[in-house]
This record gives C-alpha cells, structure tokens and sequence, in this order.
C-alpha cells in the first residue's frame, strides 16, 4: 500500500470512529470468505458497517479520535463493527453468528458513546430488545 493510500485509509477510519455511536472490534480468525461475505450482510441489514482493518493504520486513525484508549486490542486479524444507532443490534447480530459457527468472530472490546464495554457487556446488550 502506498503512502498516499494509507493516508486516505486513516482519514476514512479517523471519520468513522468520530462518527460511530458504537464500535465492537472482532478478531475474525477461522471464517472463509462465504462466512466473512454472510456476516456482513447480516451487519449490513442492520444498517451497520464492518471494516477489516491493519492495525497500524487503527491505531493512526485511534490517536486521532476522541475515543478512549483501546491501542491493546488491535492485535492479530482486526474488524472493526460502525453503527451510527442502536448498539443492541449490531451485538446481536455478533452473539448470533458466532453461536453459529464455532464462536467466530471473537469479540475483543467495544466502545459504546465513548464507554469501554468488555465482551461480556456485549453478550449481555445482544439479550436486550433493540430500539424500534
């Protein structure tokens, strides 16, 4: 990747951050591409973004956020969930899938209105009753 293409990569993962309401970090270790394709359709139905990102680029665009520091978590194979609403259906979407298919994509952390919530608190909201 060129200068200028890592640039631009950062500036577009520097504005999604700033503008995601919620972020959950996913390592997405073992799915092939059909299952990587299904997840993110079924994101995608949900009005939310997944991103496959490199960590150093994260961690570029992470620095120049607001968001809190979360630098530990971008290790090995990153993706990066943006929704802009309702952080209960991106995190059912989440618990769902991976119940289907041998508990992957593994949660690292997520960051929900500037919050820090750990892999637990995500399995929790995933039982709640999305915002209608």
């Amino acid at each position: 990747m060129k200068r200028e293409e890592k640039k631009q990569v950062t500036e577009e993962l520097t504005e999604s951050f700033r503008e995601s309401r919620t972020i959950y970090l996913t390592d997405f270790t073992g799915l092939d591409v059909a299952e990587m394709t299904e997840f993110r359709d079924r994101l995608a139905e949900e009005g939310v973004r997944y991103r496959v990102v490199k960590n150093t680029l994260a961690l570029r665009a992470l620095s120049e956020s607001d968001l809190p520091d979360i630098a530990d978590h971008f290790s090995g194979p990153t993706g990066v969930v943006l929704g802009d609403e309702d952080p209960v259906a991106p995190a059912k979407v989440l618990t769902e899938f991976a119940d289907e298919h041998d508990d992957r994509p593994t949660l690292k952390v997520g960051v929900v209105e500037s919050r820090v919530v750990e892999p637990a608190e995500i399995e929790d909201m995933a039982e709640l009753p999305s915002q209608e």
